[in-house]
């Protein structure tokens, strides 16, 4: 009986999937790199061939490149607090004793559900005039800084705003990578003698390395291309301070009617990361096996 070829019924399975990816990713890449190559403002018909001239001129971008450092700062503390505040909540909430951890549960993801924008305007609000007028009402003097106004505090608001809005999220993947550890190996490390400490750095960490791998890949790549937030929050400013490199590239393109240069910005954007995301990967999977 001659057997039935699945190959054509596996195409049509990843042919929508497939659709989508090339009308919404494929598509608008190829698009970005030629439009690098013009000067354009987005608008007119008119599009004049440039070359590299774009690149060149991000070499000397000013902007641009404090824009990019404050992306990787707010890169390293994000991932650092987010990824070490989720895996203390993880490691809290899967403890038996501890009472209603469900509901605690749901308390700290729910601010994963709010759009990225309206989070940024909830902590605008808190950081901004309540957080001033409460600050004169009671005389607390950390209530009283320009969270929102100093450049030297400003990025780091919108970091905090960030890690609140995310840590539920990845608190959810270290949970689950908790509850799959056997408890037999908890059992015999108790039976043992073992000390919690000794226990988490010995049983739980190492078994959690596929979900720290995740959850450090996730916040670095969200972290690289941070936008909304800052946006609702700051703008940008005050002056440059809080300017990250997706929001430097929104400027130059949709403000400054630079969609040549803007789509140069973006292309250097993407190299990077996919440069972090693969180095990432590479180094988190070695540890793994090490491990």
């Amino acid at each position: 009986m001659k057997k039935h070829d699945y190959s054509a019924d596996y195409f049509l399975f990843i042919l929508p999937a497939f659709s989508l990816f090339f009308l919404f990713f494929l598509i608008p890449v190829f698009n970005g790199v030629r439009y690098s190559f013009f000067e354009w403002n987005g608008i007119s018909a008119t599009k004049t061939f440039v070359g590299l001239e774009n690149f060149r001129n991000i070499l000397n971008d000013k902007i641009f490149f404090e824009a990019f450092k404050n992306t990787l700062k707010f890169t390293v503390v994000h991932v650092l607090t987010v990824n070490l505040l989720a895996l203390f909540l993880a490691v809290l909430l899967t403890k038996p004793s501890v009472v209603g951890r469900n509901f605690f549960r749901g308390i700290f993801f729910l601010p994963n559900v709010l759009s990225l924008i309206v989070v940024g305007q909830i902590w605008k609000f808190f950081l901004g005039q309540a957080s001033f007028e409460l600050g004169k009402k009671i005389g607390v003097a950390v209530f009283q800084i320009g969270w929102l106004s100093d450049p030297q505090v400003a990025l780091y608001s919108t970091i905090i705003a960030s890690v609140w809005q995310a840590t539920g999220w990845y608190m959810l993947i270290y949970i689950a990578g908790i509850t799959a550890i056997p408890r037999e190996l908890y059992e015999a490390a108790t039976i043992d003698g073992g000390r919690q400490v000794f226990v988490f750095r010995h049983i739980t960490l190492p078994l959690l390395i596929p979900s720290l791998t995740i959850c450090i890949f996730l916040s670095t790549i969200n972290s690289l291309r941070v936008f909304d937030i800052v946006y609702a929050m700051t703008g940008g400013g005050p002056g440059h301070a809080t300017e990250t490199a997706l929001l430097n590239i929104y400027n130059t393109t949709f403000n400054s009617f630079k969609y040549g240069y803007g789509t140069a910005k973006a292309i250097v954007l993407l190299i990077v990361i996919i440069v972090v995301s693969f180095t990432q990967i590479i180094l988190l999977k070695r540890k793994e096996v090490d491990l």
